[in-house]
């Protein structure tokens, strides 16, 4: 199916008003990404029972996954208008909390974007075997759930070989910076005697986050109508979320994911104002936007 102009949806007047960068809306999504950690954190301080600590340790994998895509807005340079801002906030505030650079994420990504819709996308091996049977579903959440992606992530972060950084010496500059907000993250919980919350923020990191970080990925672009179409709506998907799905697989706008490679430089505090011009105008009415992360699930597993 031929891709049809943004032209013919959006007028250029919008998109320049809906790419326009606030720096307090900017500002906001870090710091609602913080008080929803900070709030996790006190619930269980407050009533220290199991059903609380099993319940922060999922909740925590989405705040880490919303970290991470806090690193990814930064990187897209939409948070703030300066570019060194950016760079700043997505590394201290996000990045550097998952052993993360902003910078040479925006470098990678920025080749998934070029090419998504092709075999030279890089993130197509994430997702292109989807729809996968149930089987091969439980495993991956099997490996997740019990440590060992985590534990394949941690080898690699030591040996360089995830793919993050360029050059040694950028990567381990990244691993010590990681090392320092960590132990700081420690110290501040120790003033406060609650240093063993951190364990939960460790096992959330070794389980839920790296559930819910390849669910999100499988939202984005896996069992898509077309993944080697160029048409946005065919090689990524928008998933509606409701408030729980929001928290775990969701944060910070990132479902609408067809809105974002589209205008890849709207904010994401923009991205549902831009999904309802497009239905409004007719964008998905041979692509149907995805009902909710239950339909989605039945589109992953065969």
């Amino acid at each position: 199916m031929k891709t049809a102009p943004l032209s013919q949806f959006i007028k250029p007047e919008e998109v320049k008003s809906l790419t326009q960068k606030n720096a307090w809306q900017g500002a906001w999504v870090i710091a609602k990404a913080w008080l929803s950690i900070v709030a996790i954190f006190a619930v269980v301080v407050l009533w220290t029972n199991p059903i609380s600590i099993i319940a922060a340790i999922i909740l925590l994998g989405g705040r880490q996954l919303n970290l991470a895509i806090i690193m990814h807005d930064a990187g897209h340079h939409l948070l703030f208008k300066s570019r060194q801002a950016n760079v700043f906030a997505g590394n201290w505030f996000a990045a550097y909390f998952l052993f993360l650079n902003t910078e040479h994420y925006a470098k990678q990504h920025s080749h998934h974007h070029g090419l998504s819709g092709t075999e030279r996308d890089p993130d197509l091996p994430n997702f292109r075997a989807y729809p996968v049977s149930k089987a091969s579903f439980l495993r991956k959440v099997g490996r997740d759930v019990f440590g060992i992606t985590a534990i394949k992530f941690i080898l690699g972060l030591i040996l360089n070989k995830t793919g993050l950084m360029e050059k040694d010496d950028q990567h381990y500059r990244t691993v010590v910076k990681g090392v320092m907000v960590n132990v700081l993250f420690v110290a501040v919980l120790w003033s406060l005697n609650v240093t063993w919350l951190y364990a939960l923020w460790i096992g959330a990191f070794f389980t839920s986050y790296m559930l819910v970080l390849r669910i999100r990925q499988a939202a984005e672009h896996g069992a898509v109508p077309d993944a080697l179409n160029r048409d946005p709506r065919a090689h990524t998907r928008t998933t509606l979320a409701n408030f729980a799905e929001r928290l775990l697989f969701a944060p910070s706008k990132v479902n609408y994911h067809v809105e974002h490679h589209l205008i890849p430089n709207v904010p994401c505090y923009r991205l549902p104002e831009l999904h309802k011009l497009l239905v409004e105008r007719g964008y998905y009415q041979q692509y149907p936007v995805t009902q909710g992360y239950g339909v989605l699930m039945k589109d992953l597993i065969a």
